[in-house]
């Protein structure tokens, strides 16, 4: 018997490492403004029933099989395309929730392939950076998720 389809994934060696600890919000909003169009947001381990409702009346169409960030218990997901005001609406919402109740694991996709991944957002662990973005878009997701130096810190 032939395993199983694990899903699409971002390997270690085909990622851009950078420091986790954004605020959800702004995650997002950096995914709405510089990742490509018709890419789709996978969440993993949400919560909250109000962004539940809002991730199924807004369900991508074309969702792909992802490797879940966590085996078991297996948490419901969901997919979001990324057009329009979508992104926006999620990030309001992230805004005024707890990040545990947003989700666990945050993946973004496009053409069977990973361009972000974000696991364990509460512990704030690494983003993953697909080396195939274009440099641009690298950098501004860079700029905009990396914390910025206080002002009169040395």
């Amino acid at each position: 018997m032939a395993p199983k389809n694990p899903g699409i994934a971002l390997s270690e060696a085909d990622a851009l490492r950078i420091p986790g600890g954004a605020d959800l919000a702004v995650l997002l909003r950096a995914i709405d403004r510089f990742l490509p169009r018709r890419a789709i947001l996978y969440l993993e381990g949400v919560v909250d029933r109000r962004l539940k409702a809002f991730l199924r009346a807004h369900a991508a169409a074309n969702a792909m099989n992802v490797k879940r960030g966590t085996i078991w218990p297996r948490r419901e997901t969901f997919h979001l395309e990324i057009e329009g005001g979508n992104l926006e609406e999620l990030a309001r919402l992230a805004e005024v929730l707890p990040v545990p109740q947003v989700c666990d694991h945050l993946i973004v996709y496009r053409d069977g392939k990973v361009l972000l991944a974000a696991h364990d957002l509460a512990a704030s662990e690494e983003i993953w950076l697909s080396r195939e973005l274009p440099s641009e878009s690298m950098s501004n997701l860079v700029n905009a998720l990396m914390p910025k130096p206080e002002k009169g810190a040395d």
